[in-house]
Formats: C-alpha cells, sequence, structure tokens
C-alpha cells in the first residue's frame, strides 16, 4: 500500500481531518481490530481498508496502528516498517494537530495508542511469524523459525509442520534476490531509529512518564536486522550475489535428508557422509556470524574439502613432499 496518500494536510478539514471518535468510525475500527481478543483473528484485509479509509479523512495515530497491524498480516514485515515510519512522521511534524488531541499536556490517551504496538497477539506474534524469505525450494522462513533452527527456542504448541534445519533457511537466504534481501534489510534498518525517535518525541514534548515502552517490538526488529544484514554480509564476502532460485534449490536438495537421528546419550548421530559435512557447515557458519576473526572457519573447510579424498589423496593435498615416501611405505607393506 502506498502510505504517501495519509501525509499532508487533509484540505476538507485543515490540518489533520475529522476526529473519529466524533464521527463513530474509531468504534468501528475497534470492532474490527479486536485488539483484546486472543482466541479470534481479525478480518485484516477489512480492518486494512477501514483503518486506510479513516486515514484519508483524519490524522489519527489509533487509525494507524491499526492500519500497521493489518499491513504487516497481509502485506509482511516491509510494509509494517513504512508504518511506523509515517507514525514517526505524524509525531515530528504535527504532534499538535494529530489525534487523539492531547489533554493539555496529558498525552495518555496518544500515549496508549501507540502502546499497541506491543500487543503480542496482533503485532508481536504475527512479526516473529512473518516470511523474511520464501524459496520454493528450501521453503518458507521467519524470525520465530530461525530461533527454532539455532536451538533458541523450543517449537510453540501451536508451531505448524516440523522444526525446520538452519542449513535450509540459509540455503533460503542464499536463493534471495540480492535487491529484496537489501529492501528488506533496509526497512528493519529504519525501523529501529523510528522507534527511538518516537519514545524521544514523546519523552521531549510529554515527559518521561509519558512515553510508551516499545522495548519489546525493538528487540524483535533488532534480531531480524542482525540476521539478515550477517547474510547480506556473507554475499559482500563472497564477491557476488548469487543468481535467484539457482544455488538455494541445489542446497535444498542436498540439504532436505532425513533428520540425523539422536543416539543414546541425547546428541545428534552422525549416520552418514553427508551428515557429517552438514554438521561441519553448521559449525562453519556459527564461527563466521559470532566470531568473524576465527580461523576455525578456513580450517574446516580445509576438513571438508578432504572428505571425498582417499589416503594417498590426502596425503598429497597436506603434505605433498611425503607422497614418495608413503607409497614407498605401502609398497613395502603390501610385500609383507
Amino acid at each position: 500500500m502506498e502510505l504517501e496518500r495519509f501525509v499532508g494536510e487533509i484540505p476538507e478539514h485543515p490540518p489533520a481531518g475529522i476526529d473519529l471518535d466524533d464521527s463513530g468510525e474509531l468504534v468501528q475500527l475497534d470492532l474490527l481490530a479486536r485488539w483484546s481478543d486472543t482466541e479470534n483473528e481479525p478480518d485484516w484485509s477489512a480492518l486494512g481498508e477501514a483503518a486506510a479509509g479513516a486515514l484519508e479523512r483524519s490524522r489519527d495515530l489509533r487509525a494507524l496502528v491499526y492500519l500497521a497491524g493489518a499491513l504487516l498480516n497481509t502485506e509482511g514485515v516491509r510494509s509494517f516498517c513504512d508504518a511506523l515510519a509515517l507514525l514517526r512522521r505524524y509525531l515530528e511534524e504535527h504532534w499538535d494537530e494529530v489525534y487523539p488531541r492531547l489533554d493539555g499536556e496529558d498525552a495518555v490517551e496518544r500515549s496508549s495508542a501507540v502502546l499497541n504496538l506491543v500487543n503480542y497477539h496482533r503485532i508481536i506474534r504475527p512479526l516473529r511469524r512473518a516470511a523474511l524469505v520464501e524459496d520454493r525450494a528450501a521453503g518458507r522462513f521467519s524470525l520465530e523459525d530461525i530461533q527454532i533452527a539455532q536451538g533458541k527456542v523450543e517449537p510453540p504448541a501451536d508451531y505448524d509442520g516440523e522444526p525446520p534445519q538452519e542449513a535450509l533457511v540459509l540455503a533460503a537466504f542464499q536463493a534471495m534476490d540480492g535487491a529484496e534481501l537489501e529492501a528488506l534489510d533496509s526497512a528493519l534498518a529504519r525501523a529501529i531509529p523510528d522507534l527511538d525517535a518516537i519514545g524521544e518525541i514523546f519523552t521531549e514534548r510529554a515527559g518521561a512518564t509519558a512515553s510508551p515502552d516499545l522495548g519489546r517490538l525493538r528487540a524483535t526488529l533488532a534480531e531480524m536486522h542482525a540476521y539478515t544484514s550477517a547474510r547480506l554480509g556473507e554475499r559482500s564476502d563472497a564477491g557476488a550475489t548469487p543468481e535467484p532460485g539457482s544455488a538455494g534449490a541445489a542446497a535444498a536438495q542436498e540439504l532436505s535428508a532425513p533428520v540425523p537421528a539422536q543416539g543414546a546419550d541425547g546428541r545428534t548421530a552422525i549416520r552418514s557422509r553427508q551428515e557429517a559435512v552438514h554438521v561441519l557447515d553448521r559449525v562453519i557458519e556459527y564461527f563466521r556470524v559470532n566470531e568473524p576473526s576465527s580461523p576455525v572457519p578456513l580450517l574446516l573447510e580445509r576438513a571438508k574439502h578432504l572428505v571425498d579424498l582417499d589416503f594417498m589423496g590426502i596425503i598429497e593435498d597436506i603434505a605433498p613432499d611425503a607422497v614418495a615416501q608413503a607409497r614407498a611405505i605401502r609398497g613395502k607393506a603390501g610385500q609383507e
């Protein structure tokens, strides 16, 4: 959705339009949003249309937050971030005019409207489950999927499907169009200072006690941004962006092997050479992301290269000068 149409004065009722409380539209938005209903999902498309219509007539933070939730659930993370940017603009450029209006110097109602952005069922959980990447071969993955694949969280009771392998997540990001990944990363990068600015505006204009605590939302967006930035960094290190779909399809086909079984001690049992290489890949990925100065990835890449070599091939690779001696030893052993 193009949000620029909700910027600027409303000519019919300058500068900020009508009061949605007086028109009765806010009540209708509240009924559509079901913000306190933990059992039933809103009709997000209907809410988005109604909130957009309200914003055509009123620069209202409550309608904008409802629109942000609708965009998150219908269009995805980037559109949600765009809505946060618009919210910041409303507060920065039109603090005195936007709805809900201040009660003297009291911004409690306005702060409460913005606090709807940290509603778990309407914003935080949908954000954690929103697709960050979707590849036909590797799959669709969200922040929640990534955290499960990394072992940071357990799958929730309502988790749909088998827990993903981290290697498949990485394959999907490898296959992602470079421009699309950059756009997602940029949107997340902008959203974090936008949230910080929103809190600062409330503090400056109405006092620290009036500033809404958006920390939970900020932390979620920051974790997303850290992950997308790491994937972009890998592409920069590699020196080129893979063609969309090519690397992901090949990697997904290779990595979609059955999950290794658990051994008696509860550790993952490695049952094939391919699974062993996958484990090495995960160790390499860990050190590249978390300890970029470590030499471990370089050494393990060398070890991976040796996996498919026979004894003489390994000797020739790591100690070429010893090849003749090794052949002589093998010859003597054969003669005996």
